[in-house]
């Protein structure tokens, strides 16, 4: 039997503790979260006109974040343009091209 503990909710991320019976010393964390807004919001800004100084290239949900700190990808500049890069991931891109 699984026990789940809520550590935070927002409105759009939630995050979990579960532990198990039959290993009590080990306990788990999860994240959960509705990226609908990120890629609206995506969408919004890449009409924008960015600015030549500094300019937004897209947004990394928190859940892909934690995931690229725990295989040690966050500190990767290279395995972030990657992400950002993906075809798959272009929804959260605010603008286009390549980073």
């Amino acid at each position: 039997m699984s026990v789940k503990t809520s550590l935070e909710q927002t409105a759009t991320v939630k995050k979990t503790l579960v532990s198990e019976s039959d290993a009590p010393n080990v306990v788990s964390e999860y994240t959960e979260q509705d990226v609908e807004p990120i890629i609206a919001l995506a969408k919004a800004q890449s009409e924008m006109k960015p600015s030549d100084e500094m300019r937004l290239v897209g947004h990394i949900p928190i859940v892909v974040w934690e995931e690229m700190q725990r295989d040690g990808r966050a500190n990767d500049p290279q395995a972030i343009k990657a992400w950002l890069n993906d075809y798959a991931n272009r929804c959260f891109r605010v603008t286009k091209g390549r980073v």
